[in-house]
């Protein structure tokens, strides 16, 4: 039993981990190592996402705006439709984050896929003399958005349309914009496609720095820190071996 403590502290002394053996410098070289690792881990955790959930109105056709007045609709989409819009409340200064939404038919109560349909009528489904395509366009003064251009995906009954965008801050400070969604009715028989804007919603974002530095800049610096850490760790190691 003697000999074996011998050997385990002969083998702690030669790695110099013993109890109060360890060099200050290799002290600070573990601090230097495991606070850029947590900074890391910090920036890596997602922001705060805001979940929103809209119920389109009847899509007609022709639409209201283009019927001449006291003119009834000649079909109209039997399926009932939300948007469900996702966005960060905040984003760090050289993060990125994505802003999505998707057009989806509302499933019974989260039941099963089979869409709700509208209030009974006489109309014929709109799908059946038009194309429906859905376009959205994110409007967000201060921000790099890709695409920045608009996005467009056709309406397909019983299927859902998504549409995403990354998004990047200039600046920091707060900033609201809108996410316009549009659709377009395009007659099957050929003419002119009908337009109109459906919803402006809109969204507000805070951009914020840490310890008055964006994320890019710590990152490098987080980076630095580490392998400074490393050599302070490893250096020791290297002179025993020298010594021996």
């Amino acid at each position: 039993m003697p000999g074996s403590m011998k050997i385990k502290k002969a083998i702690r002394l030669r790695f110099g981990l013993a109890v109060g053996k360890i060099p200050f410098r290799t002290w600070l070289g573990i601090l230097f190592v495991f606070l850029p690792v947590s900074l890391i881990i910090y920036f890596s955790l997602p922001a705060g996402q805001v979940q929103q959930t809209i119920d389109l109105p009847p899509i007609e056709f022709p639409l209201r705006e283009f019927r001449v007045d006291g003119q009834a609709p000649s079909s109209i989409l039997h399926e009932q439709r939300q948007v469900v819009i996702t966005f960060p409340e905040f984003i760090r200064l050289g993060d990125s984050q994505k802003i999505g939404m998707i057009l989806i038919p509302q499933s019974n109560a989260g039941i099963d896929e089979t869409p709700i349909p509208l209030p009974k009528s006489n109309l014929p489904d709109i799908f059946q003399t038009n194309h429906l395509v859905a376009e959205a366009r994110l409007d967000l003064p201060g921000f790099l958005i890709s695409p920045y251009s608009e996005v467009s995906s056709p309406i397909v009954t019983g299927q859902s349309s998504v549409f995403n965008w990354e998004v990047k801050p200039r600046e920091q400070g707060s900033y609201s914009g809108n996410l316009w969604f549009y659709v377009n009715i395009v007659p099957i028989a050929g003419g002119e496609k009908e337009r109109a804007t459906l919803f402006a919603f809109p969204i507000k974002i805070k951009c914020s720095l840490f310890l008055g530095l964006s994320t890019t800049t710590l990152r490098r610096l987080a980076a630095g820190i580490f392998l400074l850490g490393i050599g302070l760790i490893i250096t020791p190691l290297f002179k025993r071996k020298k010594i021996q």
